[in-house]
């Protein structure tokens, strides 16, 4: 009898593949698409290139990508973000802008804005009025700043992909608001942002235990931080060893369970077709010779 059998050379073929192309696609994730385009630094502050932010913002001469540096002082202005800007103070414990005490702080309207290292006080208290607002954009992040005394701290209307990371909520009437898809807490370097209305409990490490909800929909700080500026003093390398380890056993689970997957089916599929293929093959020539002969005798009854 004829009979076709699964060859190992196939499954380890399938499975070298397979493990080919895990690799390909974690160096891919892992080293840098490309690199972008250099952007022109803007000075804001006595001695800089501009008085006040939002002149810095609305000049002809600044367009997306660029970065405007806040230098340490007071700034009492409400801001509009309708360019994708990098906006960078001298350190939240520096540098402040303080809103007029009517609507929002800072109105994000552009794609692609980061806000860092500043302290936003002095919302309006009325509707949405917010440190900092996020209207229906997209792939923005605040980090390493201080929102407070505002009416919402953070408010984040019909906006996705964005990373509200290392920042400190404190003295806001509601903390934040967030109706979309965004990014409140990370596992690696472990952080998300501290709330000082959060319960601590005795003997509480860098990290809570307990997520802090963000109103608006399902979004949670799962990582707050138990310190106000809690990043600042984490033993990152030690995190990121733990981290990094943990990532690379579910990374080694992960390509295991790809593997056993395709191998088994790699052997499955041989099952079936060797047994197809014995359906359809006969034993003997003498066999082939009979069934021809039963088939022509029953057409000849016919």
């Amino acid at each position: 009898m004829r009979q076709y059998t699964p060859g190992i050379s196939t499954r380890t073929a399938t499975a070298l593949i397979v493990a080919c192309f895990m690799i390909a696609s974690t160096i891919i994730l892992l080293v840098p698409s490309g690199v972008s385009a250099q952007s022109d630094d803007i000075t804001v502050g006595p001695g800089g290139d501009f008085s006040t932010i939002q002149a810095a913002i609305d000049s002809q001469s600044t367009s997306d990508g660029d970065v405007i540096h806040v230098w340490a002082g007071d700034y009492n202005e409400n801001i509009v973000l309708g360019k994708s800007l990098t906006i960078i103070g001298n350190g939240s414990s520096e540098t402040e802008i303080c809103g007029t005490g009517s609507g929002s702080v800072i109105t994000v309207m552009a794609d692609r804005v980061t806000i860092s290292a500043i302290t936003v006080s002095g919302s309006g208290q009325l509707g949405n009025d917010a440190g900092i607002l996020f209207i229906s954009v997209h792939n923005c992040s605040v980090d390493n700043s201080t929102i407070t005394g505002n009416r919402y701290g953070i408010y984040l209307s019909g906006t996705a992909g964005s990373a509200i990371i290392n920042n400190n909520f404190i003295n806001n009437t509601y903390q934040a608001f967030d109706d979309g898809t965004n990014i409140w807490s990370r596992l690696a370097p472990v952080g998300g942002n501290y709330w000082d209305d959060a319960e601590v409990p005795d003997g509480a490490d860098e990290i809570l235990d307990a997520p802090q909800i963000i109103m608006g929909g399902a979004n949670r700080d799962r990582k707050p931080w138990s310190e106000p500026s809690g990043w600042e003093t984490y033993d990152v390398e030690q995190g990121l060893e733990v981290d990094s380890t943990k990532l690379m056993l579910l990374g080694m689970a992960v390509v295991y369970a790809i593997l056993g997957i395709l191998t088994f089916t790699t052997y499955m599929t041989g099952v079936l077709v060797s047994r197809y293929l014995k359906g359809k093959t006969c034993e003997s020539p003498d066999e082939g010779e009979a069934v021809a002969a039963i088939v022509a005798a029953i057409k000849a009854g016919e």
